[in-house]
């Protein structure tokens, strides 16, 4: 009886960014992960807003404004870029005959 080989280097790289795609998308629907979303979400609006009437001369308040806008969207595109790469992941795994483990 052949016993069939076990994963190879590449496809644990996949499995575990299938796992930490999951895990991401577990925080992202729990009441700490919405709330920090939503809260990034709020402050990004709150820069735009500001940004919109500040004074055009002001470059230091128009570069924190930047800043600010774009730390509070960076949070969520790191939550959605780890999903993705895990979603793609799984799909790459499921081409190579290697199914993740869980539900």
């Amino acid at each position: 009886m052949s016993q069939k080989p076990g994963p190879t280097a590449e496809q644990r790289l996949l499995l575990s960014e299938v796992e930490l795609g999951v895990a991401v998308e577990q925080f992202a629907r729990s009441t700490v992960g919405k709330y920090l979303i939503d809260r990034s979400k709020g402050e990004a609006e709150d820069a735009i807003e500001r940004l919109k009437t500040a004074d055009p001369d002001n470059a230091k308040l128009i570069r924190d404004l930047q800043n600010e806008i774009w730390r509070a969207e960076t949070f969520e595109k790191y939550l959605t870029d780890a999903i993705l790469g895990g979603r793609n992941a799984e799909e790459q795994l499921i081409h190579t005959d290697v199914q993740p483990d869980g539900d």
